[in-house]
C-alpha cells in the first residue's frame, strides 16, 4: 500500500526517491490518500477503473499514467456519472506531484 496526499490539486506521496533509481511509477494498487482534510481510499485497477472512499463517500472512474509525460490522470463520479470530474497530475521523481488541469460536467 502507498500514501500520498491530495491537497488543493497536488500530490504528496511518502519516501523520497534516491536521485540514481529511476523515477517511481504509478501502479495498479490501493493507495491512502489525503485530500481536503479528509483519509481517503482510492484504489486503482489494472483495467483502468478505480474507486475511491472515505467513510460513506464513495467515487468509482477511471485512471490512466503516462510514463514519458509522468502523468496521472484520474476521472471520477460519485453519482452514476451525471456528473464527473477529471484531473491531471504531473507526478516527479520524489512521487510528489502538481494539478496541471481539472475539468467538470454535469450535475
Amino acid at each position: 500500500m502507498r500514501y500520498f496526499s491530495l491537497l488543493a490539486c497536488s500530490i504528496t506521496l511518502a519516501a523520497p526517491v534516491p536521485r540514481d533509481l529511476p523515477p517511481p511509477e504509478v501502479t495498479p494498487g490501493e493507495y491512502q490518500t489525503r485530500w481536503n482534510n479528509s483519509n481517503w481510499t482510492y484504489t486503482l485497477n489494472a483495467d483502468g477503473s478505480c474507486t475511491g472512499s472515505a467513510g460513506a463517500c464513495c467515487y468509482v472512474g477511471i485512471w490512466s499514467w503516462d510514463s514519458k509525460r509522468r502523468e496521472l490522470m484520474l476521472c471520477e463520479s460519485n453519482n452514476e456519472w451525471q456528473s464527473w470530474r477529471c484531473y491531471i497530475f504531473v507526478i516527479d521523481r520524489e512521487f510528489k506531484g502538481r494539478c496541471i488541469e481539472s475539468a467538470n460536467t454535469g450535475g
